[in-house]
């Protein structure tokens, strides 16, 4: 375990800076009841005088169960997918609430520090992709200001911590498909990843196709399919000890989400069995492919922001393959989800590459400039010179727009809210 922690060391000022940048981007919507408060103010309840999402419920009684440890007999029938999927959240719900003995601060810290730790995780990520330093640093300032963490922060049910925890499992298992690993270090690792995946959410479906995806795009693509495979089997073997484990706590889970078949059919149109009719299915399919990937697209813009995603498209203009693979894997996965659902934090599970790609072309745009506009060209007091010096200025101004833009509820415009909430999402 030291030995996978050594592997991650971050600059002290930029993990800093994070830390500093969702203190800043938190603390308004705490306490003035966040997004959910402007799109839903009738689904709120008052946890210790705070705004909470009844949804939240779900989140405190599994953090008392941890606190008290009692376990009732009401809560071991209704113990549901929604708190399995959030397991890792909720436990460090539990440890922030025992040191500040409050439920709300407890569930607040704890999306904090998985927001943060996605943040950094995004960083790094960035950095194994072979992009420099700026541009890690702002894609990981990309998601500190996403809509993924400051739609959910203060809502109670820890949906900013489990949206934002992607990029660390992701991180992992890149770092798990080096081919010098060993073969049983590297099977270990990529199965721990995808389980912890889907302790955070239900990840386990993004980094399952992630994973292989990876595999396929290496240089060395027949070793690590084979052990991306036996991954994927030995995080089956593992899900299923650690379900084993809440059943013998007398813990059975039980779904409380909707039947994605009845989703599906809906999409389509017509029941499951009416497929059978090979004369309807195939244009009712294609139908679905082509209205999901517009839809799709349409909303990624405006989940992601106009200005950002059309940053992050400009990133695919580089001549890092992987890079570009990778994005194109990204669209196409939410291309595959807009099937299903619009719900915006469903839709944006690609979200790590998106913000790498915009990171890595807003990063790219002033060294550009710099390249091209050397001092030495002109006379000391040249134009050339001025504009040079604005470069770090002008892409400080194009960072600081992008946080803007996400987050143009704190001067008072709800417009972005509103639009966020739309794709998907109906109020109660």
């Amino acid at each position: 375990m030291f030995v996978i922690i050594r592997n991650y060391k971050f600059s002290t000022t930029v993990a800093f800076f994070y830390f500093l940048l969702i203190i800043s981007l938190s603390i308004p919507r705490i306490f003035s009841g966040g997004w959910r408060h402007i799109i839903e103010p009738m689904d709120m309840r008052i946890l210790d005088n705070f705004p909470i999402q009844h949804e939240a419920v779900l989140v405190l009684r599994s953090t008392h169960a941890m606190l008290s440890n009692e376990i009732t007999d009401e809560y071991r029938r209704n113990f549901s997918t929604d708190e399995y999927r959030a397991v890792l959240p909720i436990f460090t719900a539990a440890l922030f609430t025992l040191v500040t003995s409050n439920y709300f601060w407890g569930s607040a810290f704890s999306d904090m520090f998985w927001w943060w730790l996605g943040a950094l995780a995004v960083y790094a990520l960035s950095r194994r992709l072979g992009h420099p330093s700026a541009s890690a640093i702002i894609a990981g300032t990309l998601v500190t200001s996403s809509p993924l963490a400051v739609a959910q922060i203060g809502a109670g049910h820890l949906h900013a911590a489990s949206s934002l925890a992607l990029p660390i499992p992701m991180l992992i298992a890149w770092d798990a498909l080096l081919p010098a690993r060993s073969r049983t270090a590297s099977i270990t690792l990529i199965a721990f990843s995808i389980l912890i995946s889907s302790l955070l959410y239900t990840y386990q479906w993004v980094m399952i196709p992630w994973v292989i995806y990876v595999a396929c795009i290496h240089k060395s693509r027949r070793i690590l399919i084979i052990r991306a495979t036996l991954a994927c089997l030995l995080y089956y073997v593992l899900s299923l000890t650690v379900q084993g484990f809440f059943s013998a706590g007398g813990l059975t889970l039980h779904a409380n989400q909707n039947d994605p078949i009845l989703v599906l059919q809906s999409r389509l149109g017509v029941d499951i069995g009416a497929l059978k009719d090979v004369t309807t299915w195939p244009l009712r399919f294609f139908n679905l492919i082509i209205i999901s990937f517009y839809v799709t697209i349409l909303n990624l813009f405006s989940a992601y922001s106009p200005f950002i995603f059309f940053w992050s498209l400009l990133g695919l203009f580089t001549r890092n393959v992987t890079h570009i693979l990778l994005y194109v894997f990204s669209i196409m996965f939410s291309v595959a989800q807009g099937a299903i659902t619009d719900l915006p934090w469903v839709i944006m599970s690609g979200f790590p590459i998106i913000y790498i790609s915009a990171g890595s072309a807003i990063s790219t745009l002033g060294a550009n400039i710099s390249q091209h506009l050397q001092p030495a060209q002109l006379s000391q007091g040249g134009i050339t010179k001025v504009i040079t010096h604005s470069i770090p200025t002008l892409v400080l101004l194009l960072v600081m727009y992008c946080l803007y833009v996400t987050n143009i509820d704190l001067f008072g415009d709800y417009s972005f809210v509103r639009s966020w909430f739309s794709m998907g999402y109906k109020p109660h």
